[in-house]
């Protein structure tokens, strides 16, 4: 098993459940990670399984969504990530048999076929019956954001850096660590709170976020938006970062 910071050869393995994938900000976060840890750093990993189950809840949660939305969202993940996917993995019987839902056994099979260091689920309690079976670790979102800070915090520092100029933007969306406040990443967002609060970058952007926020506020006074504007410029999703291929989605 690969663990996170050491020096042992290769990349270390998450494998992401798919309500993982479904919250925005999660999978914003760990898809960066991926990215900014280098080739034998930290990799993703999920199966066909989950990837489905992820693109059936986006469409649950969105009835009207266009095929781009569900879809495409889809496939922008696997090109950000082309060695993600497991296949040709097997269900045993003693998978069925072990834990709370059958339902969650494909995670556990895919996860064990393709050798991964962790499984990432928000649903910890339905695979604590696996937790002695294999050899991988179970982890909630939470969790492995703060082992990787405390790992790896040059990659969570990289990761804040390119999300900053984002945030600079949107004088009315959440802040970075509001976000993951809401995405019940808590331990994680105070991480990232303190951290980043020491950077000067940070405060400038801190107070130029306020004065935006304002601005904004006075002008809503004078011009109160139609209701197709406010979805537009407040509905879901707006506070992810731009420059991450994964966000893009015009709700």
């Amino acid at each position: 098993m690969h663990i996170i910071g050491t020096m042992q050869p290769g990349p270390t393995l998450l494998f992401l459940d798919a309500n993982i994938l479904v919250s925005r900000t999660l999978r914003d976060w760990f898809c960066l990670i991926d990215q900014e840890s280098g080739h034998e750093g930290i990799q993703l990993r999920w199966s066909e399984d989950v990837l489905a189950e992820f693109v059936y809840h986006l469409r649950k949660k969105n009835p009207s969504a266009s095929e781009e939305e569900t879809g495409g969202l889809r496939r922008r993940i696997e090109k950000t990530c082309p060695e993600a996917l497991i296949a040709n993995y097997l269900i045993r019987e003693d998978h069925l048999q072990s834990g709370r839902d059958k339902f969650d056994a494909h995670v556990v099979a895919a996860a064990e076929h393709g050798g991964v260091d962790y499984l990432v689920t928000d649903n910890v309690k339905d695979f604590q019956p696996f937790a002695d079976d294999y050899e991988f670790e179970i982890y909630t979102a939470d969790e492995m954001l703060c082992l990787i800070n405390e790992r790896r915090p040059d990659v969570i520092r990289t990761v804040i850096q390119r999300q900053l100029p984002y945030w600079a933007k949107r004088p009315n969306s959440k802040s970075l660590y509001e976000a993951l406040e809401a995405a019940q990443a808590l331990d994680f967002a105070e991480k990232v709170k303190i951290s980043s609060g020491d950077w000067p970058c940070w405060e400038n952007i801190e107070g130029r976020r306020c004065q935006q926020r304002n601005q904004a506020r006075s002008l809503r006074e004078v011009r109160k938006p139609s209701s197709s504007q406010y979805r537009s410029e407040v509905g879901g999703f707006h506070h992810f970062p731009a420059q991450n291929i994964l966000t893009r989605r015009s709700a």
